[in-house]
């Protein structure tokens, strides 16, 4: 299109008339419009005959450019992409694409809100259980202090404990414990007190042991046959057969009168040689240490040295004669 139409007039300018299409441009008016005057469109008469010099042109124009061949293809494309109904559908196009992807951004935008929202209460909700747990952890530390004190508290005592209590309890226990066994020895004494046990006599089929016994003191022990009349046995019988030694096992005699088991005592002597010994009546832990101090006397007897087996109290322990003192003394073995 000619240059010249890209231009309007000072007169078109000065006539206040709207000669332009809505693109802005000349070219897009048909030569139809300018032709034709509306009715009060415009009432200056300069402006009317201005207005009908400037359509003349324009149809002049426009008729030479379609008479030109060569030019025809342009001109069609040029006012095809000039289409006032094409324009707009593509104003409208791009409208809905701005307004869709003005909705898409504020749906999006919407969406992060509510995202960032989120996250914000998840990151409060977090501070609130990091600050539980800042609770929760002082306290425990101050659990674990009072834990830790408590534990050094405890070593202590354990240690105390340990280092006296136990010991001292463990003596005072050792002292009880001896102390029962002592008393229980002694009440077992003290029912054996009226007891000797007599050993060496053989045994004899249909035995009568009282009258075994009587015979023995009369004819061993040296004891008048009038005391020993008179003298009363709560028992006499012999005891079970060890398996573990071959010697007959010993009889024992339960006397009513002390005085009668004192006075066998004191003639045992006239036993030595006779193979028949009599001995008192022994709680069996008794038994065993005077057996034991019995072989040491036997080897002692054996060198020359006068010993004899005591029992006081609980106590089992050998006595050996000191001829510079003339006395019985205990020997510590």
């Amino acid at each position: 299109m000619s240059p010249k139409f890209k231009k309007s007039s000072p007169n078109m300018k000065k006539s206040g008339c709207n000669l332009r299409s809505q693109s802005g441009k000349m070219s897009d008016v048909s030569p139809s419009e300018f032709s034709t005057s509306k009715p009060g469109a415009c009432t200056n008469p300069a402006a009317l005959s201005t207005e009908t010099h400037v359509n003349t042109a324009l149809s002049t124009e426009l008729s030479a450019d379609v008479g030109n061949t060569s030019d025809v293809s342009s001109v069609t494309k040029h006012d095809s992409c000039k289409n006032p109904a094409a324009v707009s559908a593509d104003v409208s196009m791009i409208s809905d694409l701005l307004k869709t992807f003005k909705q898409e951004m504020l749906s999006a935008i919407t969406t992060t809100n509510v995202n960032i929202a989120s996250v914000d209460s998840k990151v409060d909700a977090l501070n609130t259980n990091f600050q539980n747990l800042r609770g929760e952890v002082k306290g425990l530390s101050g659990r674990i202090v009072e834990v830790e004190g408590a534990t050094s508290f405890n070593a202590a005592s354990i240690h105390e404990i340990k280092s006296t209590l136990i010991p001292e309890m463990k003596a005072t226990h050792e002292k009880a414990v001896l102390e029962l066994r002592a008393e229980n020895l002694r009440l077992e004494m003290h029912s054996r007190k009226r007891n000797l046990l007599i050993h060496g006599i053989q045994v004899v089929r249909d035995e009568y042991c009282e009258e075994v016994v009587r015979h023995m003191f009369i004819n061993k022990v040296k004891i008048q046959k009038a005391h020993v009349d008179k003298m009363i046995f709560i028992a006499a019988h012999r005891l079970s057969r060890s398996s573990a030694t071959a010697t007959p096992p010993p009889i024992i005699v339960s006397f009513v009168r002390l005085e009668d088991k004192d006075l066998i005592m004191r003639n045992v002597r006239n036993l030595k040689a006779s193979g028949v010994s009599i001995s008192t009546d022994l709680p069996a832990i008794l038994k065993q240490q005077r057996s034991r101090l019995a072989k040491i006397a036997f080897t002692m007897r054996n060198s020359g040295i006068n010993v004899r087996i005591k029992v006081k109290d609980v106590r089992v322990f050998l006595e050996v004669f000191d001829v510079t003192k003339n006395c019985w003394c205990e020997n510590v073995v």
